[in-house]
């Protein structure tokens, strides 16, 4: 890569995004430019915010929540399911799951809430809430009664954080007809995959993802909240350091595989990062869990988003991952977008053909 674009975003880094704290780039799985702002270092953990929701769709994946039984006991050269296959359904009825010995080359349907949550949904729910499956809260599609704005604020976020039972608060929220089928940035879909983890695998969803992602990624334990329940949240709550991202954005650039070994089945990865919404004018479409965007010179850019600038960008074609993070507690901040499409890209050369 040339480095010339790189300083120079670098130098622009210092001069006008006072509140970013690191700004990282990976090409063909290697570290090639680092630099950190602000009194940050390599060791300093950065809340995530809604970022948290990219790594959760992750580890839902790990746990074969949307099909494929999960990523465990996967062969290195096996490529998963079809995106189409990812509802089909077979015989074992979806019951395949981390550390079942004959999980491999399964094709087991998408669970849905009626059936992970049968002992907590309200006696009165609907069918459309008990019909709807994992691969709808990925697609943020569930109809959840929600309100969203244009800059992606949740007015009903603060009373989930309020209630005492946050998947209770989830599941008897009302279905909108008008909104199912829908995209709307909703972030009780992305808790509710966190509870699906647990319930599926017995375990909460940052101990799964210790074991099948962050552990291979030799990625230390890091600090993931939790409701009163002790369910990781699915939605905010995370930290992890710079490089910490860039292992997982690589992790996605490379179709899954770390180091030869397959930690996410690569049918997810193209789910999580093809446009499945419409999504919102200043973000881009939205895949699953992830945003596409389409930078200025018409290329297709996937990242993970969340509050006050931690993103991390993903080029698959390019095999080019780049990380920002920044200090989450501000109202207003400004998308670096910018930088990846004027000097991240510019650094890379022309993109590859198709």
């Amino acid at each position: 890569m040339d480095p010339a674009p790189l300083l120079c975003a670098d130098e622009i880094i210092r001069a006008r995004y006072p509140k970013l704290r690191c700004f990282l780039v990976a090409k063909d799985a290697r570290l090639v430019f680092e630099r950190y702002y602000g009194g940050a270092d390599a060791a300093t953990a950065h809340d995530l915010r809604s970022a948290t929701k990219s790594v959760t769709a992750a580890v839902a994946a790990c746990a074969g929540l949307f099909g494929g039984g999960g990523s465990s006991g996967l062969e290195t050269d096996q490529v998963g399911l079809d995106a189409d296959d990812l509802s089909r359904d077979v015989p074992d009825g979806g019951r395949s799951g981390p550390g079942t010995s004959d999980c491999r080359n399964r094709r087991t349907k998408a669970p849905t809430l009626g059936e992970l949550f049968a002992d907590r949904l309200p006696r009165a729910a609907s069918d459309a809430l008990r019909e709807t499956t994992t691969l709808q809260l990925l697609a943020m599609t569930s109809g959840l009664h929600w309100q969203t704005g244009q800059r992606l604020g949740e007015r009903f976020v603060p009373r989930l954080h309020r209630s005492r039972d946050w998947v209770r608060f989830a599941l008897r929220l009302p279905v909108d007809p008008q909104t199912r089928g829908k995209f709307v940035y909703r972030s009780v879909d992305s808790h509710l995959l966190s509870a699906a983890v647990a319930v599926r695998t017995g375990r909460p969803a940052a101990e799964l993802a210790q074991e099948a992602l962050f552990g291979p990624l030799g990625i230390a334990p890091p600090h993931w909240e939790a409701d009163p329940q002790g369910v990781t949240a699915g939605h905010v709550g995370l930290a992890l350091t710079g490089r910490d991202l860039a292992k997982l954005g690589w992790l996605h650039a490379a179709g899954g595989l770390w180091e030869g070994r397959r930690l996410l089945p690569a049918a997810y990865v193209r789910l999580a990062l093809t446009p499945n919404g419409d999504g919102l004018p200043a973000f881009g479409c939205y895949g699953g869990h992830w945003w596409i965007a389409r930078a200025g010179a018409g290329e297709t850019v996937r990242c993970a988003l969340g509050h006050g600038g931690q993103l991390v960008f993903v080029s698959p074609e390019r095999r080019l991952v780049a990380v920002f993070a920044a200090d989450p507690k501000v109202s207003r901040w400004k998308h670096p977008i910018a930088l990846y499409e004027q000097y991240v890209l510019a650094a890379d050369g022309p993109p590859p053909p198709p």
